[in-house]
């Protein structure tokens, strides 16, 4: 376990483009920051195992490709990389917001009050459909 608020400080503190690789035994972490704290799964080392594959003709790109791989990002045609975090970030507010409306509505006993938590719901499913 470690905290990634310690990781971000550091990322913060050296104004440097890093990858940080957390190590648990025999497993792997990539961490990265840019604009937020971004990291992957958990994976298993193996003896011959390459986790990150560097592409691009200028290191722009290449540090593009590797914060989309790290963050598992796709982003959009039309939207920068920081732009389409941004986006990511409102779609992942958006979807714990109708979570934990849909968790009200269910408890809820009062009709007009079911009727305006389900119109709640369909406002923020339909901003979740307009993002790009």
């Amino acid at each position: 376990e470690y905290d990634p608020k310690n990781i971000a400080l550091l990322s913060k503190l050296i104004p440097q483009k890093m990858v940080f690789v957390l190590l648990f035994e025999e497993q792997a972490q990539f961490a990265i920051f840019h604009t937020k704290l971004l990291t992957s799964a958990w994976q298993f080392l193996t003896p011959n195992s390459s986790f990150l594959t560097l592409q691009g003709l200028n290191l722009d790109v290449v540090w593009e490709n590797i914060v989309t791989h790290i963050g598992q990002i796709e982003v959009t045609e039309g939207n920068t990389l920081s732009e389409q975090i941004k986006v990511e970030d409102v779609r992942t507010k958006l979807k714990a917001q109708i979570t934990s409306l849909m968790q009200k509505l269910n408890k809820e006993k009062q009709f007009n009050r079911q009727m305006g938590i389900n119109a709640e719901i369909k406002s923020l499913k339909k901003q979740l459909s307009n993002l790009k």
